[in-house]
């Protein structure tokens, strides 16, 4: 049997380390591809005690594992993003499952960064590290090109500020989870996974807020979404009036509403108007929390049409 060596089960993983008389691994990467071109176009490289973020303009060699799958070494041509993430554990399953979240949770936050609601990032390859030592953005899915013009490194790091340990260490286990849905969710073909990856991101972040804000909610049973979300608009987003209040909370409604049709009714659908009301919803939820973490801070390049 061919075993994938770092998408099995934790007990497969550990006895295939063990049988191929492997290295420890120490984190996990991945590759994405991003599918377009910035300019001046130069290396940018952002590095940590426990992770590595490089913009690449070479072609970045991946590996295989011919030995054991059959598939050879290739390269990825540029522009294209490698993320590193350390892992913790003492088995090289716990390594590779924790630096793997760590690096979902990295690349979700690059997509709310610099693709403010449009996939920026394209996965071309991830494995295990086995080895230790433009002013515009535009992106129509599926496939199209980003081009970032007259953006120089010091403005792409600009941007890239949420990225430094400082504030990563300071972002609570839930949000880094809906990072990693967010990155999930907003790369995602198929309408249905896109959907309810997005709306699992905005609930993970929006929930942790209201169990803290309204804990009077949770005496009995655990209050409906519709109000976790009313709610959030009305405290948080500090809404002027029931009428802005009403407006804010309209594409909330609608994602409850559809959530609701694809579980409960088995309406395995999801419109390009409900696409857009939880793309929305989710940006909107991870800027709003983000925000919370660094002061000053603003999101993105502006968007503007060729």
């Amino acid at each position: 049997m061919v075993l994938d060596p770092f998408r099995a089960a934790g007990e497969d993983i550990n006895s295939v380390w063990q049988h191929m008389e492997w290295e420890q691994p120490t984190g996990f990467f991945q590759v994405y591809r991003l599918p377009g071109e910035w300019f001046p176009y130069e290396q940018i490289a952002i590095k940590a005690d426990d992770f590595h973020i490089f913009f690449d303009v070479d072609e970045v060699k991946s590996v295989g594992f011919s030995d054991v799958l059959g598939a050879a070494d290739f390269d990825i041509s540029p522009p294209a993003v490698v993320i590193f993430a350390r892992g913790e554990g003492d088995s090289p399953a716990e390594i590779i499952s924790t630096g793997r979240d760590a690096a979902e949770s990295l690349a979700g936050l690059l997509n709310v960064l610099l693709g403010n609601g449009y996939p920026v990032l394209a996965k071309a390859h991830e494995a295990v590290f086995r080895k230790d030592n433009t002013k515009t953005i535009k992106y129509y899915p599926a496939r199209s090109r980003v081009g970032w013009k007259n953006v120089t490194k010091s403005e792409i790091m600009e941007v890239l500020k949420p990225i430094s340990p400082s504030v990563l260490n300071t972002l609570p286990d839930n949000v880094k989870l809906a990072l990693r849905w967010y990155g999930k969710g907003i790369r995602e073909e198929h309408p249905v996974d896109k959907f309810i990856s997005l709306y699992e991101c905005t609930l993970a972040v929006v929930s942790r807020w209201h169990f803290a804000a309204h804990k009077e909610a949770y005496d009995v049973n655990d209050p409906p979404p519709r109000r976790v979300f009313r709610d959030w608009i009305r405290d948080a987003r500090n809404a002027a009036d029931s009428a802005e209040e009403d407006v804010l909370f309209e594409p909330f409604n609608r994602i409850v509403d559809k959530r609701n049709r694809i579980f409960k009714a088995n309406d395995l659908n999801a419109e390009p108007e409900a696409i857009l009301d939880v793309v929305g919803c989710s940006t909107q939820v991870l800027k709003w929390v983000l925000s919370q973490f660094l002061a000053n801070y603003s999101f993105g390049f502006e968007e503007k049409t060729e």
